[in-house]
């Protein structure tokens, strides 16, 4: 990130970018805006719509502005990583909640691997990947704020995801929130 570039670097920006990256960048900004709806409308998934803002935001200024195409490409990667674990752990719970089928080592395996992945990927090669990007002098600001909101956001998710392998693995107790016991009416 921010060196010099090579004969071949120069090549792509110069041929393939225009048409190869802008287009590859559009289509995701075409899916994570579907998917944006869906989680605000659907779901009502606050931080995960906030996730998909936020990659919409740098897709499109990517694809507009002609720049960083190679970190968001990696970002994007990154991000995307664990989610065919994350799309097998939710048919699978579903397939379980509708009595279709179980498979309890399956489901363990599916949450291991979307667990081991995202934090592999997010947490091992995206930060520094953040990092590098943070510090760049020939990288936009825009691409350097989207890159620290989504290091938040995978933090945030990163934190929770542990917590609750923790949980399945019998390493930490779940904690229940302390509530005032309601007044019954006489």
């Amino acid at each position: 990130v921010g060196s010099a570039s090579t004969v071949p670097q120069v090549f792509f920006r110069q041929v393939c970018w225009r048409w190869r990256s802008r287009e590859m960048l559009c289509f995701c900004l075409a899916y994570f805006s579907y998917d944006f709806v869906c989680c605000l409308l659907i779901e009502r998934n606050i931080t995960n719509s906030l996730h998909h803002l936020i990659t919409m935001l740098g897709l499109a200024f990517g694809a507009i502005q002609g720049v960083s195409g190679r970190e968001l490409v990696m970002c994007l990667f990154l991000m995307e990583l664990s989610s065919p674990w994350l799309h097998a752990r939710f048919m699978l719970k579903e397939l379980e909640q509708k009595k279709m089928f179980r498979s309890p080592a399956l489901s363990a395996l599916s949450d291991v691997c979307f667990a081991g992945s995202f934090i592999g990927a997010r947490f091992g090669l995206g930060f520094p990947l953040t990092y590098h990007v943070a510090v760049s002098p020939s990288v936009s600001p825009v691409v350097k704020l989207g890159a620290v909101g989504i290091a938040g956001v995978s933090l945030v998710w990163g934190v929770q995801i542990i917590q609750i392998l923790l949980y399945k693995l019998g390493l930490k107790s779940k904690k229940e929130s302390p509530r005032p016991e309601k007044e019954k009416p006489t």
